[in-house]
Parts: C-alpha cells; structure tokens; sequence
C-alpha cells in the first residue's frame, strides 16, 4: 500500500514535471522563429514579370500587354462588379426563410448570366495576349495556358509563384 507521504511526492513530482514541460513549451514558442512563409506578395505586375522573364517578351511586347491589359480589365471592370453584386445580393437571402425558391433560382439565374460576361470577356483578354506572342513563343504560351487553365477551373486557390 502507498503511503500518504509517496502519494504527495508522487504527485509533486508530476506537478513539477509538467510545471517544468510547460515552461519549457513557451520558452520554445515565444524565442523560436517562425518560419518564412511570407503570404505570396499582389504584385500587379507579376504576370508582366511572368510574360517578360518566362516568355521571353521584349519591350515592345511587354508596351503592347500593358495596354491590352488595362484597356481589357477597364472594359471587364463593370462586369466583375456586377457578378460580385449579383452573388452578394443572392447570399443575402440566408437571412430570410421566407423567400420563394422561384426568387432564388432567378437570382441565382442572374449569377449565371454575369459569370458569362466574365468569363467571355477573360476568354477575350487571353486571346488578346495570345496575339502578342511571337510564332516561335506560341507553343510555350499554349502550354502554360493548359496549367492556368486547369488550376482556375479545378475551383482551388492555389497560389503559386507563377500564377
């Protein structure tokens, strides 16, 4: 049988054992580093950079994707507000049970008919900048294209640096 005395320094032992454990643990997490996992910057020029260095575009080239680019994001500006309006107004509905399923599926209809607009006018933009590229710098645009491709239409938001 265990005596009350063994009881009480077991018991302080453990007591210690974890008082020291958990000192221990925030010394680690208050002196250790984090790791460098920056968020991955917004650079507004990074696919400029992408189509510079990766693309091998030339100044001309890179003057040419400047402005098909803010005159294609200006004329696409209104559309992307619209769909954003469209989906914003449409969730809204959570808030109230009593709104009819034919008011839903019009306003979810609505959605529908903005993401067209979107994506046709991006389907436009990509065309656009396809036109900049040189014959022999096709085959490479194409290629990438594929990935962009099936990274933004798999519905995952992966960042990476090459976006």
């Amino acid at each position: 049988m265990i005596t009350p005395e063994k009881k009480i320094r077991s018991l302080s032992f453990i007591i210690a054992f974890l008082l020291i454990t958990n000192i221990v643990m925030l010394l680690f997490f208050v002196f250790s580093k984090p790791a460098a996992s920056a968020p991955p910057s917004k650079d507004e020029n990074l696919v400029a950079t992408f189509l510079q260095n990766e693309m091998g575009f030339d100044e001309q080239q890179m003057a040419l994707y400047q402005k098909v680019r803010k005159n294609d994001f200006d004329k696409a500006r209104p559309s992307f507000k619209a769909l954003k309006n469209s989906k914003d107004s449409f969730y809204l509905f959570i808030y109230n049970n009593d709104i009819p399923d034919s008011v839903i599926k019009n306003s979810a209809s609505v959605i529908g008919k903005n993401q067209v607009i979107v994506d046709t006018k991006m389907l436009e933009h990509f065309r656009n900048v396809r036109k900049i590229c040189m014959p022999q710098q096709l085959p490479k645009f194409d290629s990438l294209f594929k990935n962009i491709i099936s990274k933004i239409t798999s519905g995952r938001k992966k960042r990476s640096d090459n976006k």
